[in-house]
């Protein structure tokens, strides 16, 4: 079967995989370079490699946009042409997941009314939910609807159940899923900040000096710390409240030499 460039979301990995199908008489500078060239490839170049895989015209623009997403830094741009990909895309029945898993990180709020389901939740506790979370009714309706095309929840009867379930995607569309959700659950931390009373939440911080190495064994016990506290405290018998936990480490600048 040929490989479809319909079927990536990374332009290296489907050049590599149509590399291997041709066994090696694939002899091009450009596609040898995109291979090889671990931060950019050019216009020209890309141009050249779609005219010479002869790809039609939705295949040749998905190409195109794929490799502009790739490269994109900017979460805007990015988005945009991730936009334009899922509609070629679902052309032609592929990436119906990553649509889906899109639309639950796009809106803070889904996570949420998916960890409601922590107890199984009546159809008439819905209106309830809502207003708890500042959202419409429709949308805590339209969050579970969106939870049980993902498998995550089930409805049985007049209740909503959660599934264990974890959500995949490819690594590059799941970048840009989690940077949009952090963007609004850091909305809503600001939120909490200005209006919440202080015993309803906690904030704090820690400014550091660390070394690569020490970076990356801070990067290793937060990891580790959210871990066991979802495995020590998620599995509460008498919930009465949802809470979103945000850790955050980032540079704020680099010591003088």
């Amino acid at each position: 079967m040929k490989t479809l460039a319909f079927d990536f979301w990374n332009f290296r990995q489907y050049l590599r995989a149509v590399s291997e199908e041709m066994k090696g008489n694939l002899h091009l500078k450009e596609l040898q370079k995109a291979l090889q060239d671990e931060k950019y490839i050019s216009a020209d170049a890309i141009k050249k490699i779609s005219e010479l895989l002869h790809l039609k015209t939705d295949e040749k623009k998905y190409f195109l946009l794929l490799c502009k997403f790739n490269q994109s830094t900017d979460l805007e741009e990015k988005d945009e042409y991730y936009q334009k990909l899922i509609v070629i895309r679902k052309m032609h029945s592929v990436g119906k997941l990553d649509k889906k898993t899109y639309e639950f990180f796009s809106h803070w709020y889904v996570s949420v009314v998916l960890e409601a389901l922590v107890k199984p939740l009546n159809e008439k506790q819905i209106p309830a939910l809502a207003k708890s979370i500042g959202v419409s009714s429709m949308a805590v309706k339209q969050s579970l609807e969106l939870c049980a095309k993902l498998g995550l929840a089930e409805r049985f009867k007049d209740l909503w159940i959660r599934k264990s379930v974890q959500l995949e995607s490819e690594r590059e569309v799941q970048e840009l899923y989690l940077r949009q959700y952090h963007r609004q659950m850091l909305a809503r931390a600001v939120h909490s900040l200005e209006f919440d009373p202080a015993d309803r939440r906690e904030f704090t911080g820690l400014t550091i000096c660390l070394s690569p190495k020490k970076m990356s064994e801070l990067k290793t016990r937060i990891d580790e710390f959210i871990r066991e506290t979802n495995a020590l405290y998620s599995e509460d018998p008498n919930p009465k409240e949802i809470f979103q936990i945000n850790l955050q480490l980032f540079s704020l600048g680099s010591l003088p030499d």
